[in-house]
């Protein structure tokens, strides 16, 4: 690609601060892009030095993708995320050392985050709260945690979150509003209550505490929690100076859609690096989520003396829907917004290219037909995509035009509605299977397995494991699944024999960094105790020989390249020697799963034996059963609470020893003396767990050496009947398939790219990944909303249902916001490379006349063809 003058400027400045205004299709990808190649062929910075934050999993494919035809091998070494897939992993990269969050953890979706705040109420006794819709509890509960993340960033210590809730019950929101307006009976009008209302601000705190206790307990995040964590983990200096250092260059696509928290978060590492934020104005469509790019862009021109670029030069669109778009904006919006001079956009193409073709219909039906037909007779197979503005729209024009499609058709229409493709039943009922192979202690996937299929567990029971009571008692519902809990009806059997025995062994790892597939242990530390928490033997303490870098890993451990030089031993010979050493034990650790994981993987990337242990137990699932309320579950935490002799450090023989004291301290004072409880309550409904529990455990030990495209497929053959499941329920499995086929990392061990498909998951909602699934001989037309087109392009396009009260939205019109509208109506024009379609449906609703939509009056008319 030859650069022009402004986007060369970008290219080559590496002096500067940079704010990049680029409108649709000037070429901003290409730009960042050819950026990032320039710094890594200068040699300004290695590549672990480069972060790039954009705001959909689709752009950061093609960065990479771009960076690696120039660069090659050295395109895996950039840092190119979504700023949510970016806090994962500050998160997962910190849970061993400072958080109390399982290191194992999954982000939960909407849905159960839902189940959680229902079993919360309950829990609470608010059953009257009940009635509440509990997506808006769940946007309440986040809105709280949205606010403490922006105090954190703001340089708050400490958090007062009652002062955070009056805040928000005294000048209520539109949404706490609506969550407490309800039908006092079936026949009534939705009024506001104020009784409930009253006991809900009286109870959130609570409600919240519980909600994230039992996310965590699950090992489990919301969403945003993500960015509340990263904010929180910002707010430690030692962390804080890490992810500083560790970036030289900084790009932020998109930053029209990023929120106020977000950029807060960000800001916190730009530092003396050098930042460049990029967007449009013009498609901020996101401000329902805090988006401020006004605010955040002069901000960021002045505080970080930014110089300001303009793209003006199209290289996407034909020059009859380039002049379209720029002719809306001059309509739409004041000619100098931000000092962009919209008169000053020019087109590269050539290519003249066809009008805009607007159609008006007097019912849905006629709509689709001439859609439809539009696209048969002109063969406008290929990158053809149909956009409204809202879920319910799709579905009536979904439902209209397939009544026109034949079989033999060489198109399908697939539509991508408010029924996200990762949050279909189905397909949810699979990722439950999927996160529990990974997590054994996550009882909401568990609970959606035991409901949703015949596993001869009845809800009642169900419904008593989930109490009070038997919470108490330490138990969960995952206990009963566990194969330790099927002889005794005690979880705990093992642990409590382990001590009596002297076959316990309490371990820690230390290492260079924190990804287990990767990073390499470079001390281990174990001890054998006896049931008074007295040293059986000899401890084990060795340091290992390292091929790595320690990097930033010296500020947590301490132990310095030197040491490990002068006393490090043989990696190979250390690994054998501890695997030895524990053979046959029950293990025991704070946080034990990262090391047990990074200890497996480095036993198989040198071509030893496995692990071969009894069990392992995790004093933060233990204490986290029996003392929820602790402030949190670090292990320096529980060390001051419970006040243990040793005292942790981050060296692995100090920590070992605190968690021997805390181990025997629960054991005796919580474990034993609920023991007799425990086994009565679980031996009630043990045997109803029978069946399921024994597939569940062949399942999970044939999943340790298969492919996540190969445990789905055993998935489905195991468990899901061919006969009770509709065809388009099978067409949904067999295209989550394919999904999970092509997006698994085979570079990885079956258990890391299981996890990587569960991120993917978790944090994206499937709709983008199914639009990319080549289906042979097929093409596929989305109807889509503008919102999930944001980002794409397409030959063709249709904009339908450009009436008042659809686009605009009813919403819109009524409290006159329709600043948001014309931004929304924008990115629809710019989705198109060749050919445009609007259309519009007028067919008249409760005898009122529908008009076409008000934002079509701003387009300018010698572009259009009726």
């Amino acid at each position: 690609m030859n650069f022009n003058p402004e986007q060369h400027q970008v290219i080559s400045d590496l002096e500067h601060n940079l704010i990049v205004l680029a409108s649709a299709g000037t070429g901003k990808t290409d730009t960042i892009s050819a950026r990032i190649v320039n710094i890594l062929t200068t040699k300004q910075a290695m590549p672990s030095e480069i972060l790039c934050l954009t705001f959909t999993n689709k752009a950061c494919k093609e960065i990479k993708e771009r960076i690696a035809t120039v660069v090659g091998e050295q395109a895996k070494g950039i840092t190119i995320q979504t700023i949510h897939s970016w806090c994962l992993n500050i998160i997962k990269h910190e849970t061993k050392n400072n958080t109390d969050i399982f290191s194992d953890f999954l982000v939960y979706d909407e849905d159960d985050c839902n189940q959680i705040i229902e079993w919360a109420l309950t829990t609470l006794n608010l059953n009257k709260l009940l009635i509440l819709s509990k997506g808006h509890l769940r946007t309440l509960l986040w809105q709280i945690k949205e606010h403490k993340a922006l105090l954190i960033c703001d340089g708050h210590k400490t958090v007062n979150i009652q002062q955070i809730i009056d805040n928000i019950f005294t000048m209520p929101s539109n949404i706490l509003r609506t969550l407490c307006t309800v039908k006092q009976s079936k026949y009534s009008k939705p009024q506001f209550q104020e009784d409930l209302f009253q006991l809900l601000y009286k109870n959130v705190e609570s409600l919240l505490n519980i909600y994230t206790n039992e996310l965590k307990s699950n090992h489990g995040l919301d969403f945003m929690d993500l960015i509340l964590y990263a904010a929180q983990l910002f707010n430690n200096p030692i962390v804080l100076d890490t992810y500083k250092n560790q970036y030289k260059f900084i790009h932020i696509d998109e930053v029209q859609d990023v929120s106020k928290l977000e950029y807060s978060v960000i800001k916190q590492i730009f530092y003396t690096n050098k930042v460049l934020l990029c967007g449009d104005i013009f498609q901020t469509i996101y401000e329902w989520r805090g988006s401020e790019p006004n605010i955040i862009l002069e901000n960021f021109l002045q505080e970080y003396h930014a110089i300001k670029v303009i793209f003006y030069t199209n290289y996407r669109a034909t020059k009859n829907l380039v002049n379209l778009s720029v002719g809306y904006l001059q309509n739409a919006f004041s000619n100098t917004l931000l000092n962009i001079d919209i008169s000053k956009i020019k087109l590269k193409s050539d290519e003249q290219g066809t009008l805009t073709y607007y159609k008006q219909f007097n019912c849905i039906a006629h709509e689709a037909q001439y859609i439809f037909n539009q696209i048969k007779d002109n063969n406008l197979y290929d990158k053809t995509c149909i956009l409204t503005r809202n879920n319910m729209y799709n579905q009536e024009l979904c439902q209209a035009i397939s009544t026109f499609q034949k079989q033999g058709d060489k198109f399908n229409f697939i539509l991508v509605d408010q029924f996200k493709f990762f949050r279909r039943v189905e397909i949810k009922d699979v990722l439950a299977f999927m996160k529990l192979i990974i997590n054994r202690h996550d009882n909401i996937s568990l609970k959606r397995i035991l409901q949703n299929f015949n596993t001869g567990v009845s809800e009642n029971t169900i419904t008593v494991i989930d109490s009070k009571e038997y919470r108490r008692a330490g138990i969960t519902l995952a206990d009963f699944v566990h194969s330790n809990t099927a002889n005794s009806s005690e979880p705990f059997k093992l642990l409590i024999d382990g001590l009596k025995n002297k076959n316990i062994v309490v371990f820690d790892v230390e290492t260079t960094g924190t990804d287990t597939t990767e990073d390499e242990i470079i001390q281990i530390a174990a001890i054998k105790i006896d049931d008074t928490g007295q040293i059986v033997g000899t401890p084990f303490e060795r340091l290992l020989k390292t091929t790595k870098s320690l990097g930033k890993s010296v500020e947590v451990h301490k132990i310095s390249q030197k040491l490990l030089d002068e006393m490090g031993e043989d990696r190979i010979e250390v690994l054998l020697e501890f695997s030895e050493y524990i053979k046959g034990s029950v293990v025991v650790g704070h946080n034990v799963i990262f090391d047990l994981n990074i200890l497996t993987s480095e036993l198989a990337r040198l071509n030893l034996a496995p692990l071969n242990i009894k069990t392992y137990y995790d004093t933060l699932d233990i204490y986290r059963r029996f003392y929820p309320n602790t402030i949190n579950h670090k292990l320096e935490t529980l060390s001051k609470v419970f006040k243990t002799i040793h005292t942790p450090t981050h060296d692995a023989m100090d920590d070992i020893l605190a968690t021997a004291e805390l181990l025997i301290m629960v054991i005796n004072n919580k474990i034993i003396p609920t023991s007799d409880e425990r086994q009565h309550k679980i031996s009630i409904y043990i045997d109803e767990f029978t069946q399921i529990r024994a597939l569940l455990n062949i399942l999970f030990t044939e999943a340790s050496v298969m492919s996540p495209s190969k445990i789905l497929s055993t998935i489905v053959i195991n468990f899901i009947k061919k006969e009770n499941t509709f065809a388009d329920k099978r067409n949904n499995l067999i295209n989550f398939y394919r999904i999970v086929e092509a997006l698994e990392n085979t570079g990885k061990n079956n258990r890391d790219a299981l996890i990587e498909i569960l991120q993917i998951s978790s944090l994206s909602n499937g709709d983008m990944e199914l639009l990319l699934l080549k289906i042979k001989n097929i093409s596929l037309i989305p109807i889509i909303t503008v919102h999930q087109a944001k980002g794409l392009e397409f030959n063709n396009i249709f904009i339908a249902g450009m009436q008042e009260g659809t686009f605009p939205s009813y919403t819109a019109i009524k409290n006159n916001s329709l600043e948001e509208e014309k931004r929304i109506f924008y990115v629809a024009l710019t989705r198109p490379k060749k050919r445009l379609f609007i259309t519009c449906n007028t067919a008249s609703k409760y005898n009122k006349t529908i008009l076409p939509s008000n934002l079509l009056s701003m387009l300018p008319t010698e572009y259009i063809q009726k």
